[in-house]
């Protein structure tokens, strides 16, 4: 939010025109106190630090000054802290990205060696069935592939990011479709070692969730491919 002008002129004219010995004026203090909370809504703390100053002018109540610099103190200090955590979760995003990339590049050709661990649903004795592998990556977040045994060309690598991400973390892309009003894009994967892939981010309460499917996949899961439709 921009505050309008009109508080910093006022406030330049009242530094040079106030007379050295001034008085309490107790509408100035409200109108300061004003300004002050509408910079501290938009995190304008330099402009709240200048009409503190001038708040000490025409405050008389010791109480309201002290309790005015606590204000400035504490939401400084928790935007800066909340600025250092969006950093270090967007750090954590790119580094999924990164090594969730290399695992499909590894894998893409041949998804059944990507993880030990393995779960498949249906029969034993038939390969008309879905099958999931898994790994950890960093300690804490899992990423994931789902194949079709009989023909696992048709295969979904798939995680969950911390962070918002675009098509492009991925390498070259164009975008199929979006929805939701920006939540969901549909990419086609145009260049690099993921080329020829499908990409379905979407944005949830839990984080970004990546899809990255071959279009054997489509062919084989009818429900994602309307799903990712435009």
């Amino acid at each position: 939010m921009t505050l309008p002008r009109w508080p910093y002129v006022s406030f330049l004219l009242l530094l040079t025109t106030a007379p050295a010995c001034k008085k309490k004026d107790p509408a100035k203090c409200d109108n300061a106190k004003s300004v002050i909370q509408k910079a501290l809504a938009s995190e304008e703390f330099a402009l709240a630090r200048q009409w503190r100053d001038y708040a000490y002018t025409h405050c008389a109540d010791p109480n309201v000054l002290s309790a005015t610099d606590k204000e400035i103190t504490d939401k400084e200090a928790a935007a800066a802290r909340r600025k250092a955590d969006e950093e270090a979760t967007e750090r954590e995003a790119q580094q999924l990205v990164k090594l969730l990339s290399e695992w499909v590049t590894q894998h893409r050709a041949d998804p059944t060696r990507a993880a030990v661990n393995v779960r498949c649903d249906g029969p034993e004795d038939s390969k008309e069935r879905w099958c999931f592998r898994e790994r950890s990556v960093g300690g804490k977040y899992a990423v994931k592939v789902r194949y079709w045994e009989e023909t696992p060309a048709a295969h979904k690598f798939f995680s969950i990011a911390p962070a918002p991400i675009k098509c492009e973390a991925f390498g070259p892309a164009a975008v199929i479709a979006e929805k939701h009003g920006g939540a969901q894009h549909y990419c086609d994967i145009t260049g690099g070692t993921l080329s020829g892939m499908k990409l379905l981010i979407q944005r949830a309460t839990d984080g970004t969730h990546i899809n990255l499917v071959s279009n054997e996949y489509l062919d084989k899961d009818p429900a994602f491919k309307q799903l990712a439709a435009p």
